[in-house]
């Protein structure tokens, strides 16, 4: 007897000397509230996170049901540690209005370590972000998602319908999003872009909304390799851009940007300070830069409707867009800057060791604003001034740049202001390096 107790002693001795981690494992279908630090192992219930907290995903595996798998809220700032993969699933089916991870205005998420996340959107939801609404909300009234910044990882995000990658969902204002490290693919889908806004409104400007009183926020991308696109690519880092075929066949009616604004969304402000950058727009939306607006003048607020878009440091990008769903020629948006059927306003700067690979695959300018459907009654065809107008081009001398158009100029050469040296001018203005 003396023996077993001595023995037991001994057992309970040595496990306090173990350090411990908080491993949780929920039973399906209940929805659990973290306070505080914890690891999230395995199968798992439905999160919410009301409070500053490190969550560390180690091959976790969360689905929603009736709403998004983990729900940030109440102004906490949290940080995901990612280890092993991990598997987080909004809920799809018709009117689940949710997100993979959805994260409340007020709140903010950040990514970190060496793991893998893969992570989808529900019912007009983003992968990670917000959900969105059917019915279009008065611009007063409108919510923006919370912060999101990726430092490391692996993350593999896909939209709900109508929703971004990461970013917001349908009829919801982005906010900020920082990539300073880590590996990222985002997808949107059916008018979302794959990092930026959901779709925001369509050509017919829904209700009393005006198509651009939507806008990406602020993305900023500071390093890493993101690969961003309008819909689904598989095997994307291998994307043949020079295969016109392919590319106007990857068209899937999405009418937005890789980076930037959904259908019907502005981009105010774009910043690649460095990385590796792949976005591929489609169906009239920019590769970087606004979404596809509409041809309707009276539907448009210019005031907010502009693409902002600055590419410097020692990032290297390659910025595509496809055509229009038809396969009109004259239906694309540009590579970099604004979506078809836009107003005037672009302002795009590249600057510093930047190397910028900018491919329209339509008649738009490969840097610029699209010419196609342009948002003006009755405008003459032989007097280009009253066409869309890029707002300004600038070019710095270190710069590299490759650019080609299906168009008349591979850069805006009608832009209001354009400042670019004539070393950059190849054979032809439809290619331009």
């Amino acid at each position: 007897m003396k023996k077993t107790v001595a023995l037991l002693l001994s057992i309970l001795m040595i496990a306090t000397m173990i350090p411990f981690t908080a491993v949780t494992v929920f039973a399906e279908g209940e929805v659990v509230t973290i306070s505080g630090d914890k690891t999230i192992s395995g199968d798992s219930s439905m999160i919410d996170i009301d409070s500053d907290a490190t969550v560390t995903l180690d091959s976790a595996v969360v689905t929603g049901t009736g709403r998004s798998a983990i729900f940030v809220k109440k102004n906490a700032k949290v940080t995901f540690v990612l280890q092993g993969e991990s598997v987080v699933t909004g809920d799809g089916r018709e009117n689940q209005f949710s997100c993979g991870i959805e994260v409340e205005q007020g709140s903010s998420v950040t990514f970190e370590g060496d793991g893998t996340l893969r992570v989808t959107g529900g019912f007009w939801g983003a992968g990670i972000g917000s959900y969105g609404t059917t019915t279009n909300i008065p611009y007063e009234q409108r919510r923006n998602v919370g912060e999101i910044t990726i430092n490391s990882g692996t993350i593999i995000a896909q939209a709900g319908r109508r929703g971004s990658g990461i970013g917001s969902g349908y009829h919801v204002n982005g906010n900020k999003i920082t990539i300073n490290g880590g590996k990222v693919y985002a997808y949107g889908r059916e008018c979302g872009a794959g990092i930026g806004t959901g779709y925001g409104t369509s050509g017919g400007a829904y209700n009393e909304a005006a198509v651009g009183e939507y806008d990406c926020g602020t993305i900023i991308i500071n390093g890493g390799e993101v690969y961003a696109s309008a819909n689904y690519v598989e095997n994307i880092e291998n994307f043949d851009y020079s295969d016109l075929a392919a590319l106007n066949a990857n068209d899937g009616e999405s009418f937005a940007a890789g980076i930037g604004g959904g259908y019907g969304s502005s981009a105010s402000d774009i910043q690649i300070n460095g990385g590796k950058v792949f976005a591929l727009g489609s169906c009239g939306g920019a590769g970087i830069g606004a979404g596809r607006g509409t041809s309707k003048v009276y539907q448009f607020n210019r005031e907010l409707y502009c693409a902002n878009v600055r590419i410097c440091g020692d990032a290297e990008v390659t910025a595509v867009t496809a055509s229009s769903r038809s396969g009109e020629m004259d239906g694309g948006g540009a590579a970099i800057g604004a979506g078809r059927g836009t107003y005037d306003c672009a302002n795009i700067e590249i600057l510093d060791n930047a190397k910028v690979t900018a491919i329209s695959a339509s008649k738009a300018p490969a840097i610029g604003v699209s010419t196609g459907s342009a948002p003006y009654k009755n405008k003459p065809t032989d007097d280009p001034k009253t066409y869309p107008r890029t707002e300004s081009i600038t070019i710095g001398d270190n710069v590299t740049l490759y650019a080609v158009s299906m168009g008349e100029y591979a850069v805006d050469k009608n832009a209001k202001s354009l400042s670019i040296s004539d070393e950059y001018f190849g054979s032809s203005d439809r290619y331009f390096f």
